[in-house]
């Protein structure tokens, strides 16, 4: 925000303003000065008595020589004060300012320094917590300092943080105004150092000039700098990546900034201060080792230091390292490095807010850990130790923690009352930030742009929602919605694909909570369903997809564009982002890591670059804007789309469901159906009768028989597990959804707004009969870095496992190109045996391939976990030629698929296992079917299950035979689906593992 940097600025700001020599008068006044400066010495080496003596005789000397009303004699007054608040003694020290400031009135002409002594009475007010003194005599400072100072930045600060505190809409708006005119200006000067660049980079992104932020700290970057110049400018630069989520960024440029610290100072407690802040940085960011290795280091450097902060910051650590094996599941580890920072707060800060946290932490990893009773305990210590702080709402989330403890550990539950303090306590808190938010909304609007407006109106509606007063919740939800949806269309343009990743993260929360509302609300509030209902299927179309498609807009816009050069630049962005990410999994020495630093600024000036030439070209976030109305305007009344939402709002499944929000062309808002809760889900999932029981197929489509039976027409997208089952196969009525209407899965249904013109198939390219034992190509470098940085984390693609020859596979090429060759398709290409490599199927990058058939083997390890969504597109592949033979050799990983072009491929046919699985992530489904799209295939045949030779080679003969015969791919699907029912394959696992993703043809 423009003002993050406003609030506690104070405590850091230089006490001492500058102070200037003074002519000398003669001996006496040369003695006075002379001592004057090493009171200033003494003071900068703290040592402050012996600096107070020095000062205290120089001012004695300039009092007899040239009397009180003097301004020699006020300069060493003003610094006697100060040796007296150095000390913590603020009633001595503003007795004297005092002093300072009425002599400066009896002055004939004002002081020079009168601003500079006014503010030091507002700072030391401040530091006795006297507001109202303190924001008194910064008032009386402003006009008195030189504008566009230092000074006068450091009152706009510390104004405008109390005014912020205070909701102090008029005079905020008034010193808002007043910075606005500062930062400008300081942006307008002449600038051709480091430091001054730096400066403007912070002072940029303060008015939320983001792009020129990124340049000017691009440009400091470049300069030649000494040690304390890339210390500070390192500094900068990991704050701002911070400020945007890019958690290993930041963490990078903190490590070298303190690189750089300790070439010019030797190892300080600030350079150790900045690798505890890349500890911090690279935990946030989930990586989660080199935390550990960070923490470490700020260990060992404060055992050996034993400096006043040795013990708190070594307990921060053993805390921080805790929170990195916990996420790392290493919960007995983690518990022993909670012991040893409880250690330090029991001691040092016993029933503290901080202890009682580290009680909860080390309550969660016994949890775990099944330590039910050592859990158990811990969490009612720290309920005791809030309760009695009175954070209130501190103790009933505990609680709340501790109910699910005895949840795991199947004990039933020692009930606590509910604490009617925390409630209170909570209520009043709520109202607070939805009193300063809305006392500052059209400020923010103003000058914070519209992302940080959009998310104020998210916090206000969240917080109306917690104090239950839904009808303003949904009020200021749905001014979030549309301001958000520009919002983002606007900040995308401008930005790579990991920033949008990034700000995508910071919104999902509140699209989740809005989803919420959807099982959460009480009774009584029937008014409101249409209205949360028509929010929610905004929230579906706005998230399904969001990230992938941004990448696929973006492409295709350098793609029509015709430019080689932007094409070229885009393939580099990504070249230098897949080397960082290579280097980040083996990086060891500073050398490895200015290699890194080195990169993602070559790839930032590129994106920079490339994202102002495509911002020029085209809008390529249109997609962004549809809601709900649109869909509808596409509708039909034989047509019913239904978008279905996984909600998570509980801790357990049971709590969590999933539902269809329901339009058709006639309703005035969707509507909202409950289907099931998640754990009921998991058991279907699984279920052997899946697509034969009535009662299955009934939990689905039984809700929702009032809006599809009298339809056509059923658009849908899946959601949550549902993406790993053919609900479009389930029973309905005794029958095959499928078999009696015309079913479409789509991945959002806003595909309905877009208009997909008629591929004509020209080039098809099938793959098949593949020999795994054998290949004629070697691993590229990259893929065989890929795949031993995987093995390296217990994650390779294939593992240790083997393909057999799909025999059936043969017939299902040939037959399939002779079909093709029958329908005219002019260039028809079969690779098989040791020619079906992956480097055959990575060279179809950027060809115009119509058709693509792999009639393979596939899978998705789902048994490596990991959160990652990236790797989870690694753990996805395909295997080509020579797969068996292992070090790389034939496997394609969705990863890979993802980089490629396939952008004038309509249709790809992946005929092989598991190829429409993967790990769901905050975008959908991470796995070979998102490689595919990213890469620009518009229509997917995929399967969910493992699939049978014999059964899948004839299946696909059919639909190729059905769709070259004219039919739509989705009736070619069923025409094939009918033949094998017909033909001996009645058995659902035969012709109910493929899906259909966006066959809207």
């Amino acid at each position: 925000m423009l003002y993050s940097n406003l609030k506690f600025k104070l405590v850091v700001t230089a006490i001492f303003a500058i102070f200037y020599s003074i002519p000398a008068f003669g001996q006496t006044a040369e003695e006075a000065q002379a001592l004057h400066d090493k009171g200033r010495a003494c003071f900068d080496a703290n040592k402050i008595v012996e600096g107070r003596n020095y000062t205290f005789q120089a001012m004695e000397m300039r009092k007899a020589l040239f009397g009180e009303v003097n301004e020699d004699y006020i300069n060493s007054l003003n610094n006697y004060a100060i040796s007296f608040s150095m000390e913590k003694n603020f009633s001595k020290a503003i007795e004297l300012q005092k002093n300072v400031l009425d002599l400066c009135n009896k002055l004939p002409k004002p002081h020079k320094h009168i601003g500079m002594y006014t503010m030091n009475m507002g700072r030391l007010y401040y530091q006795l917590n006297d507001l109202d003194d303190a924001v008194k005599y910064w008032e009386q400072a402003l006009p008195l300092v030189e504008k566009l100072s230092d000074d006068y930045e450091h009152l706009l600060e510390f104004l405008g943080s109390i005014y912020i505190d205070r909701n102090d809409v008029d005079n905020q708006t008034r010193i808002m105004a007043l910075t606005e005119e500062f930062i400008k200006y300081k942006i307008s000067l002449p600038c051709d150092a480091p430091d001054c660049m730096t400066d403007k980079a912070e002072y940029c992104y303060m008015i939320g000039d983001e792009a020129n932020a990124k340049e000017c700290y691009l440009k400091a970057l470049s300069m030649e700098m000494s040690p304390e110049q890339k210390a500070k400018t390192y500094e900068s630069y990991a704050k701002y990546l911070s400020k945007g989520n890019d958690w290993v960024a930041s963490a990078e440029y903190y490590y070298m900034a303190a690189e750089a610290k300790k070439q010019s100072e030797g190892e300080t407690e600030q350079y150790i201060q900045f690798f505890y802040n890349a500890a911090l940085r690279m935990y946030l960011g989930k990586q989660y080792e080199k935390s550990l290795g960070y923490y470490k280091k700020v260990v060992e450097f404060y055992e050996k230091a034993q400096v006043e902060s040795s013990g708190k910051y070594i307990a921060l650590c053993h805390e921080g390292m805790g929170n990195a094996l916990s996420a790392m599941k290493q919960y007995a580890a983690a518990r022993d490095e909670y012991f040893s920072a409880l250690n330090y707060y029991s001691k040092e800060q016993a029933q503290s807010k901080e202890h009682t946290a580290i009680l909860a932490h080390l309550a969660s990893a016994e949890k775990f850990n099944k330590e039910y009773d050592a859990s158990i305990q811990h969490y009612r210590e720290a309920i005791a130790i809030y309760t009695d702080l009175g954070l209130h709402e501190k103790a009933q989330d505990t609680q709340n923690s501790l109910k699910l403890c005895y949840a795991y550990a199947g004990k039933e539950y020692e009930n606590i009352e509910d604490n009617a303090a925390a409630k209170t306590q909570k209520i009043e808190k709520l109202q607070n930030i939805i009193n300063q938010e809305l006392g500052s909304l059209e400020l923010t609007r103003k000058y914070l742009g519209e992302t940080q407006y959009a998310q104020s109106l998210g916090v206000i509606a969240g917080c109306y929602c917690q104090l239950e007063d839904y009808a303003k919740g949904l009020d200021y939800f749905t001014q979030y919605m549309q301001a958000i949806r520009g919002a983002l269309r606007s900040e995308f343009q401008l930005m790579g694909e990991n920033e949008r990743m990034l700000l995508w993260e910071e919104e999902k929360w509140n699209v989740d909570e809005i989803k919420e509302l959807l099982v959460t609300l009480p009774e009584g509030n029937d008014s409101l369903m249409p209205g949360i209902s028509a929010l929610a299927y905004d929230c579906m179309l706005l998230s399904k997809g969001i990230l992938l498609n941004s990448s696929i807009e973006f492409e295709k816009v350098i793609a029509a564009s015709g430019d080689r050069q932007l094409k070229d630049t885009y393939e580099k962005i990504k070249q230098t982002n897949e080397e960082i990410t290579q280097l980040r999994q083996k990086a060891t020495s500073e050398a490895d890591m200015q290699k890194i630093l080195q990169l993602q600024q070559q790839s930032l000036q590129l994106q920079l670059a490339l994202n102002q030439k495509c911002a020029e070209i085209a809008d390529y976030t249109n997609y962004i804007g549809y809601d709900w109305k649109d869909v509808r305007s596409k509708l039909t009344d034989e047509d019913v789309a239904i978008e279905f939402a996984s909600i998570k709002s509980g801790a357990l499944d049971d709590d969590n469901y999933m539902v269809a929000i329901v339009l058709t062309k006639d309703m005035a808002a969707p509507a909202v159906l409950p289907i099931c809760t998640l754990a009921d889900l998991k058991v279907i999932k699984k279920d052997s009768l899946l697509y034969v029981s009535p009662l299955i197929g009934n939990v689905v489509w039984g809700p929702l028989s009032a809006y599809i039976k009298d339809k056509r027409n059923i658009y849908f997208s899946a959601d949550g597990d549902f993406n790993y089952i053919g609900i479009e196969y389930l029973q309905y009525e005794g029958k095959p959804l499928s078999g009696q209407k015309n079913v479409y899965r789509l991945s959002t249904t806003k595909q309905l707004c877009y208009h997909y013109p008629k591929t004509k198939v020209e080039n098809a390219v099938l793959f098949g009969n593949i020999d795994y034992n054998v290949s004629n190509e070697k691993p590229t470098e990259e893929v065989q870095r890929t795949l031993a940085a995987m093995r390296g984390a217990g994650s390779s693609a294939s593992g240790e496992m083997k393909f057999a020859n799909l025999e059936k596979s043969r017939r299902e090429i040939e037959q399939i190109a002779k079909l093709l060759t029958e329908h005219k398709v002019g260039n028809v290409v079969s690779m098989s045996d040791a020619q079906a490599s992956d480097e055959a199927f990575l060279s179809l990058n950027d060809s115009k391939v119509n058709i693509l058939h792999i009639a393979s083997h596939g899978a998705y390890r789902e048994e490596v976990k990991s959160k990652d969504e990236n790797d989870a597109m690694k753990r996805s592949f395909l295997a080509f030629a020579g797969a068996n033979l292992g070090d790389g050799y034939g496997i394609v990983t969705a990863a890979d698929i993802a980089k490629m072009n396939l952008r004038h491929c309509d249709l790809a046919v992946l005929s092989a296992c598991e190829t429409a699985l993967g790990q769901m992530g905050a975008d959908g489904v991470f796995g070979l079917q998102r490689g595919f799209k990213n890469a620009g295939v518009h229509t997917l045949l995929m399967s969910l299950r493992n699939v049978y030779d014999a059964a899948t080679a004839e299946m696909m003969i059919q639909f190729y035979s059905a769709f070259l015969s004219g039919q739509s791919y989705r009736e070619a699907l069923r025409t094939a689906q009918q033949y094998m029912r017909e033909h001996g394959y009645d058995k659902p696992e035969y012709w109910a593992t493929f899906v259909l993703l966006d066959g809207l043809e």
